[in-house]
This record gives structure tokens, C-alpha cells and sequence, in this order.
């Protein structure tokens, strides 16, 4: 008699596969489905994340040999990689919300934030081609392409025009107590961000980090869809009504501080979120995993509290903060195992 475990994954393929589906998209949905597959079978499906994000055109660009300064050939591979169709900046449903606020009369530069802002309304253009250009470049070269002042206009290229942001403003001109994050190295000596090419970083990441983790992420990606799609209801229904209240202030404070848009930009696209986009949004929410916890280890003293205003808890304790709900979203941080989240 076939081992039960056996008989599970025959019933499960069986009731889940399909033409056109890759092993490795099986193996994922397999893996966050509970079945027992071996780890080198789960470890190779998620390095096939990675290797998405390599680019047909390094083929023609070869990679310049180590310890060379890699920002001239980023630069060549990003103009050329796309040099193709553009997608818009922003999903279609938070460029509509925006829209539907402008459209209210709500102001996207209050008095109190535009007190923070020492750019608004001096940014420079940026098309939807430099940003897509630079965040290839960003994720070649690493540290040298993602000093603050470099990432301000691209962060200001997704808000409103005109919109005060504090984030951007605070990226751009520096600040002897905020040191640009390029500049952060932790007791060892090893950067936050390193230099060279980001893809190697996230190698290591879905080498080394334990399986529960992994499936963490992918459960913490599943959930961050559910979370964008009710941040945009709720928002969408305040303004329908005229009852703009908390839900649109925090899409608001949102846009002034870049993270929970962040978010909703990674969960909200405009094409499928199948097996494959949603991977490589787990692997994005592993990577800020481990930089927050090598951040609170560089800064300890540091306040992150304005974080329980801008991400849901799910994610904040998937970042590894312990949230306590009971009177007002307060932080602490945890002992940074690994964390388990719930099966969404």
C-alpha cells in the first residue's frame, strides 16, 4: 500500500496540475500547500524566483569581471532592457483613488507636512521610462546606485503632483543624526546595502533562510493582496460617501511616507498575480525581513513606531515587531526567529 503522504501529493497534482504550469510554480504551490517535498526540490523552485529577474539582453552585455565598478554596465543593461514597452508607474486602481481624492478637494499638502518637505513642487520630471531605467540599474550596481539623493525623484515620481513628501524630502537632503542608509555597516563590518549585483543577495537569501520562513513569505505575500484590495475598498467607500475619515488619511500619510505604498504598489498590479508574481513578492518581503532586522541591529535606538501607522500588523510581525493592538499599534522588537504567520 502506498504511504499516505504518497497518495496526498498524487490527489494534489492530479487536482492542480495544468497545461503550461512550470515544475517549479507546482513545487511552489505544493510547498505552500503543506506537501512533503524534499528540500533541494523547494530550494530549487524558489532560486527560479531569482532567476526571473535575469534580462535577455546580459547575454549581449557580459558582466564586468569582480571588484569592477559595475554602475557603467548597469546603466548600458537597464538603458537597453527597456528600450520596450513601459508599464505605468502605479496600478490602475491606486492611480483611480488618487484621482478620486484630487477630484474631493483634499488637500495632498497639508500645512504639517509640507513643513517636511523642502522639494515640494521643485522635483524634476521623471517618466515612466527613467524610473523603470534606474530601478534596473538599482538592482545591478546595489549601494552605489541607491544613495539617497538618487532615489528622491523616483520616489516622488509615484505620488500626485504636487503632494508633499517627507520621505523624499528626507532622501534627498541629508541630515548629520539620518545617515543615508549606503552608509550603515553593522559590528562585522558588512553593509546594509551591499554593492554589486542585488540578485546575488537574494540568492543567498532563499538558500540560507529556513524553510518555515520561506513560507512565511509566501503566506505574508498572499495576505498582502487581501490587505491592498480592502486598503482600496475602504477607501473607495469613505469617498463615494463624502466621509473621507481614517482609512483615506492613511492612504495619505501612506503616499507622504512611501512605505505603505510601497506596498500596496507590489500587491495591486495590473496584470495576473499568479504563482509567479506572487513568489516574487514573497521574495521581496523576505528581503525586508532580514533588512529590518539588520537595521534594528545597526540602530537599535532608533523609533519605528510610525511604522504601526503605515503596514498592517501581519506584516509588522512578519518583519519581526511585535505589535499590541489593545490600546493603540505600538512596536517592540522580537527576538528575530524566524516567524510562522498564519495560512491566509
Amino acid at each position: 500500500m502506498a504511504p499516505a503522504d504518497a497518495v496526498a501529493s498524487v490527489v494534489w497534482l492530479a487536482q492542480h496540475g495544468r497545461q503550461g504550469a512550470r515544475p517549479w510554480h507546482l513545487a511552489l504551490e505544493a510547498f505552500a500547500h503543506g506537501l512533503p517535498l524534499s528540500e533541494q526540490t523547494i530550494r530549487s523552485a524558489w532560486r527560479n524566483v531569482v532567476k526571473r529577474g535575469e534580462l535577455p539582453v546580459e547575454r549581449d552585455l557580459p558582466k564586468p569581471s569582480d571588484g569592477a565598478d559595475l554602475s557603467e554596465w548597469a546603466w548600458a543593461v537597464a538603458e537597453r532592457s527597456t528600450d520596450q514597452s513601459v508599464k505605468a508607474l502605479l496600478p490602475q486602481r491606486i492611480r483611480q483613488i488618487d484621482a478620486m481624492i484630487t477630484a474631493a478637494g483634499v488637500p495632498w499638502s497639508s500645512a504639517e507636512l509640507a513643513t517636511y518637505d523642502r522639494s515640494i513642487g521643485n522635483d524634476e520630471p521623471v517618466t515612466r521610462r527613467d524610473v523603470a531605467a534606474y530601478t534596473v540599474a538599482a538592482v545591478l550596481a546595489g549601494a552605489p546606485e541607491l544613495v539617497g539623493p538618487a532615489i528622491a525623484p523616483h520616489v516622488r515620481a509615484l505620488i500626485p503632483a504636487g503632494a508633499a513628501n517627507p520621505m523624499a524630502s528626507m532622501l534627498e537632503f541629508s541630515e548629520p543624526s539620518i545617515p543615508d542608509a549606503t552608509d550603515l555597516y553593522d559590528a562585522d563590518g558588512i553593509a546594509l546595502i551591499p554593492n554589486g549585483d542585488l540578485r546575488n543577495l537574494y540568492r543567498q537569501l532563499v538558500d540560507d533562510a529556513p524553510l518555515p520562513l520561506l513560507l512565511a513569505s509566501w503566506q505574508a505575500a498572499a495576505r498582502l493582496q487581501t490587505w491592498a484590495h480592502d486598503e482600496c475598498n475602504a477607501v473607495e467607500a469613505e469617498l463615494q460617501t463624502q466621509t473621507a475619515d481614517g482609512s483615506t488619511l492613511r492612504w495619505m500619510l501612506g503616499t507622504a511616507f512611501g512605505l505603505h505604498r510601497l506596498m500596496l504598489c507590489l500587491a495591486l498590479r495590473d496584470r495576473q498575480f499568479g504563482t509567479p508574481e506572487r513568489a516574487e513578492t514573497a521574495v521581496t518581503l523576505l528581503g525586508m525581513h532580514v533588512g529590518f532586522q539588520r537595521l534594528r541591529t545597526i540602530l537599535p535606538d532608533s523609533d519605528y513606531q510610525v511604522l504601526a501607522q503605515l503596514l498592517p500588523d501581519f506584516l509588522l510581525t512578519f518583519f519581526g515587531f511585535a505589535v499590541d493592538t489593545a490600546e493603540s499599534p505600538t512596536l517592540s522588537a522580537t527576538d528575530g526567529r524566524p516567524i510562522q504567520t498564519d495560512t491566509p
